[in-house]
């Protein structure tokens, strides 16, 4: 695709329980920089459908354009009541919606290719770990790793190099997520 140095997170490869699938699809969209939505025509199957088609990428995008996240979004033509997501993704920002993935991904290089890093100095600690308990989205440490992760993603850009002074009280297994060339001292 042309696209180095880029981790992809496709929801359609993991076969896991639902909890355990909705919480990595949830890490996985709070902890990126773009979020390609690319919703499909139907398959045709008869009787296999019993839901509105696309019900929870369209909750997700919804989710996700509120959140003001970094989206491209592309809609096969032939998918039917998609005018009141198309409105919302105006109405947050999203110049275009495509019409094929060819057109999303050719958008999601252009995104790319305008980021430039940056040299940035922040004075830790970056977050104190017992306020963020107290944040009423901070339900578990889960959702509080979620909220770390997305507002450091949305500081700082994947090339930056951060230079944290004070110290940065993260849960290790959190670093890998984290964009930028980090550095404590």
């Amino acid at each position: 695709m042309g696209l180095e140095g880029i981790s992809w997170l496709n929801p359609r490869g993991k076969h896991l329980k639902h909890r355990p699938q909705v919480e990595w699809e949830t890490h996985g969209l709070r902890a990126c920089d773009y979020i390609l939505f690319w919703i499909p025509k139907q398959a045709t199957e008869p009787g296999v459908y019993d839901k509105p088609y696309a019900l929870t990428t369209r909750m997700e995008l919804a989710e996700n354009l509120a959140r003001g996240k970094r989206i491209v979004l592309g809609i096969d033509p032939d998918v039917p009541s998609m005018r009141h997501a198309k409105f919302l993704a105006e109405r947050y920002g999203v110049k275009k919606v495509h019409t094929t993935p060819e057109e999303c991904l050719r958008a999601l290089k252009r995104e790319l290719a305008r980021r430039k890093p940056a040299e940035r100095d922040v004075d830790g600690p970056a977050w104190v770990a017992e306020t963020l308990a107290r944040h009423p989205v901070c339900v578990d440490g889960l959702a509080r790793n979620q909220l770390l992760t997305e507002q450091w993603n949305r500081a700082f850009a994947p090339g930056d190099v951060v230079r944290v002074r004070g110290g940065l009280p993260v849960d290790a297994s959190l670093l890998p997520l984290l964009n930028g060339d980090i550095r404590v001292g």
